[in-house]
């Protein structure tokens, strides 16, 4: 029969960070005797973080002091008189890299060699971009290295309830976010949309994805193959379960022309394709706009009514290769 789960009702950041905080305070060597599968985990714990720098820890960790909402610092993990773990954590959301380049330079402040600073960000949701995050110097952590580290302390043999508890939360995050691989297409829910965005972007390595609201109620999207000219921006998008022939144009004089314009460009490349591809039911007039989009569902199913993925990809291949074809006939 399961249980209550601590991690259901301690849900925001704060408390996420209380955990990671308790978890690396384990690593200490004064803890080692009080039980040593979970002091075991604090040190495991700590080397994630820094192994994506490609330092591994001594297991004699000296003077480890653990601060939370340190100059705003989610949690620094200071140890061995001269490292510093600056951590910024997330459960969704994101930061921009001026915030992360700035705890940087709090540190060095304070008389940390840079070498010696090792910033990493935690997500433990799905995060569309990490882009920022990378070119400010941090190491990503997200939910599943998280997962195949407490995975590994439970299957030693770990009792931890507090443990416990948050790998089961992760694990149910997880499974919220993977329901698309397992639920009916017109079933699935904002974060297997989220799910599925994500892991489109893993196979074609480009592209990012978001919540768009609009005045009849928002949608899921994700858009990529970005391809401009001194006149207009043309792209691909994905509104849930419609694909979506797109461009931006800054001047408002140019709109129709170029909506008229790439219109036509698209619907000739894709019949040229063999790709149905029809004009918009209606023609925005704001800086993007619709020009074409496909006459069906792009999501192909298997006989189990499941999405199957690589046939999915091979649709938006496709698409991409008609607003390529589209733009160099344009140029």
């Amino acid at each position: 029969m399961s249980r209550p789960n601590l991690f259901s009702f301690a849900t925001s950041e704060l408390s996420q960070d209380a955990f990671f905080c308790w978890l690396a305070q384990w690593a200490s060597p004064h803890y080692s005797t009080n039980d040593i599968n979970l002091h075991i985990l604090g040190w495991e714990f700590l080397n994630l973080l820094v192994s994506e720098k490609e330092k591994a820890l001594n297991p004699d960790i000296r003077n480890l002091k653990v601060t939370r909402q340190y100059k705003n610092i989610d949690i620094l993990i200071e140890f061995n008189e001269s490292f510093a773990i600056c951590i910024e954590d997330k459960c969704g959301g994101t930061d921009h890299e001026s915030k992360l380049r700035r705890y940087i330079q709090y540190l060095l402040a304070d008389g940390f060699n840079n070498g010696d600073i090792i910033p990493v960000y935690i997500q433990t949701r799905d995060q569309a971009d990490y882009s920022e995050i990378e070119n400010a110097g941090y190491s990503i952590i997200t939910r599943e290295h998280l997962l195949n580290l407490f995975n590994s302390y439970i299957t030693r043999g770990g009792t931890n309830d507090i443990v416990i508890d948050f790998f089961h939360h992760l694990q149910a995050i997880d499974d919220e976010y993977n329901q698309y691989r397992t639920t009916p297409i017109i079933e699935w829910s904002g974060s297997a949309w989220c799910g599925f965005y994500a892991e489109i972007r893993r196979r074609i390595c480009d592209g990012s994805w978001g919540y768009v609201p609009n005045k009849s109620g928002g949608f899921h999207g994700f858009w990529w193959y970005r391809c401009s000219d001194d006149q207009s921006e043309r792209y691909l998008q994905l509104e849930e379960s419609k694909l979506c022939f797109k461009i931006s144009v800054e001047n408002r004089e140019d709109r129709s022309r170029l909506r008229s314009f790439w219109k036509d460009a698209v619907l000739r490349q894709a019949e040229a394709a063999g790709l149905q591809v029809i004009r918009p039911t209606s023609f925005g007039r704001g800086k993007s706009m619709t020009v074409a989009v496909l006459a069906y569902d792009y999501r192909i199913i298997n006989q189990e009514g499941f999405i199957d993925l690589e046939k999915t990809v091979a649709v938006m291949h496709e698409a991409k290769q008609v607003l390529l074809k589209a733009s160099e006939s344009g140029a």
